[in-house]
């Protein structure tokens, strides 16, 4: 942990539609995906039961909790068998705009969960080797209900992000 990967996740918070995030799944994809597009951050993911992972990411924002920087509220109006939270970032943090792009974080904040969660992935799975169809498959194997209603969608925000393997 370095206090400028604290300060950008801080402020990549801080850029969202009301400086809020809704869900720590959400942030992770997010991240993730914004790192393929130039986000300088360094974390490192791995499959988990959500997909994409990192326990890095997971600490520092325990950490820039601990600072006061962000407040994360358990939401439990969205489902009984989950717990979600809200993450807002505060008006204590520091004001850093180097590494942040605007329409990149529009562009993640207003697409729906699942898509990301297919997305992110996707991602990983490339980065780990698999091929485009092998990466498919794995994702049909491990989450076929996402997959037959987002995969289009999820697919096209990769496309729609200039995220490509080929």
């Amino acid at each position: 942990m370095s206090l400028k990967r604290l300060e950008l996740l801080y402020a990549f918070i801080l850029a969202h539609p009301g400086r809020r995030i809704a869900g720590r799944k959400r942030l992770q994809k997010e991240v993730l995906l914004a790192q393929k597009k130039g986000f300088p951050s360094d974390y490192t993911y791995k499959a988990y039961f959500y997909g994409a992972y990192s326990e890095e990411l997971f600490s520092d924002l325990k950490m820039i909790e601990q600072l006061n920087w962000i407040s994360e509220v358990e939401n439990k109006h969205v489902s009984p068998l989950f717990m979600t939270y809200e993450i807002t970032a505060t008006e204590n943090g520091p004001r850093v705009t180097e590494g942040i792009n605007a329409d990149l974080i529009k562009m993640l904040a207003y697409a729906t969960t699942p898509d990301l969660e297919i997305a992110a992935t996707y991602v990983l799975f490339r980065e780990n080797g698999l091929g485009h169809q092998e990466a498919i498959d794995a994702l049909f194997r491990t989450k076929p209900e996402k997959m037959r209603t987002n995969q289009k969608n999820a697919m096209a925000l990769l496309s729609n992000l200039g995220i490509s393997f080929h």
